[in-house]
């Protein structure tokens, strides 16, 4: 998506392609890039598009509370930026996930966007609630859920009501 231009834009929107457009969104730092780029493809098109937004690797190998933090953080204003844009994001994992603390959280999050009928209709929040009532307080989820929150209570308050919003 970084190297869309309105050439390329009108070109893959007049495509005969049936599928899902998939770009990448893997780093914060290109938010303004990928914003900008965003805004251009959708003057072109509204089909469906998705991007890939990597999560659960630290680039300076310290996988800590701290990164978990910081790359939840990340990973939130990158879902926001998509929303914006009507895309969809695919979470994927680093595998190194699997060794931190709020490995379910990371879990929980790709199982909200990764299936767009329930990205698309509840915020995280309410799926989380949903998966709860429909399994029971002690299921994985709500675990994860509650773990996380005693850690993270701001990043819960502040995220975790996003919202996927139709025109």
């Amino acid at each position: 998506i970084r190297l869309m231009t309105d050439e390329k834009a009108e070109i893959l929107s007049k495509c005969k392609y049936d599928g899902d457009f998939i770009f990448a969104f893997d780093n914060i730092e290109d938010k303004e890039i990928i914003s900008k780029k965003l805004e251009l493809w959708r003057e072109y098109t509204k089909k469906t598009t998705k991007l890939y937004v990597f999560c659960g690797f630290d680039r300076n190998g310290k996988y800590n509370l701290d990164f978990e933090r910081q790359d939840f953080i990340d990973l939130f204003e990158r879902i926001k930026i998509l929303m914006k844009n009507k895309c969809l994001p695919y979470i994927m994992r680093f595998k190194k996930y699997e060794e931190l603390k709020h490995r379910g959280m990371y879990i929980n999050i790709a199982r909200w966007c990764n299936q767009p009928n329930f990205f698309l209709k509840k915020s995280l929040m309410e799926w989380i609630e949903a998966d709860t009532q429909r399994n029971n307080e002690s299921c994985s989820t709500n675990r994860y859920f509650k773990l996380f929150k005693s850690d993270f209570p701001d990043l819960v308050e502040k995220y975790f009501n996003l919202k996927y919003e139709e025109d």
